[in-house]
């Protein structure tokens, strides 16, 4: 299976449009038949490099840059994904950060309903997944490859710092999903990719 088809399994909502032999198109359907023409991402082939912007009304942001074709092709379809809403967090761990509930036992298991326990940690460090750590408030950082943490937000309610944590652990999850589906192993260029999406530097 080539990468485009691959990119087109990723979503149904995605349309996909070859501009040329360098460069490559994800539209969002704004209904079953019309695409918005006004936000997009595309990719382009430089050389040996390839360069991902998002395009909001003819203006391009760069986004990430990568040397591996499997790598570029995979993170212009996360990227489009996330920025068109079109991965959706289950609803209950959504409210997990709106209750009032304080049971950590609880709020863990309604977490562990929905989210692997490697993606996510509780008063530890783990690499590769989103730790709440508790000192004078809860911090809430996601731990890269290298062992880093990047700080994501701090609260002072147990119940909102899980819920941030779930959020962010979902998000992680589906990344790493379709990495080991694709084959792509962390390094520098997919870390700084991973930390755009989860918005952290």
């Amino acid at each position: 299976m080539n990468h485009i088809n691959q990119l087109k399994r990723m979503n149904e909502n995605m349309f996909i449009q070859e501009i040329a032999l360098n460069e490559l198109r994800i539209y969002f359907y704004i209904d079953d038949s019309t695409i918005d023409p006004e936000i997009y991402y595309k990719m382009q082939q430089e050389r040996k490099q390839f360069h991902i912007f998002r395009v909001v009304r003819g203006k391009e942001e760069e986004t990430a840059t990568f040397h591996e074709e499997k790598q570029a092709y995979l993170f212009l379809g996360i990227l489009a994904l996330f920025d068109g809403e079109l991965v959706p967090v289950p609803n209950e761990l959504l409210e997990i950060d709106e209750s009032d509930e304080s049971d950590l036992l609880y709020l863990k298991k309604v977490v562990l309903k929905y989210i692997d326990s490697k993606y996510f940690s509780i008063n530890a460090i783990s690499r590769n997944a989103i730790c709440l750590l508790k000192d004078s408030a809860y911090r809430i950082y996601f731990v890269d490859c290298h062992g880093e943490k990047h700080l994501i937000s701090e609260d002072e309610d147990l119940g909102r710092g899980i819920g941030i944590m779930a959020n962010y652990a979902w998000i992680l999850q589906y990344i790493s999903k379709h990495m080991k589906r694709w084959r792509v192993r962390w390094n520098d260029e997919v870390l700084y990719a991973v930390k755009e999406i989860l918005d952290v530097v």
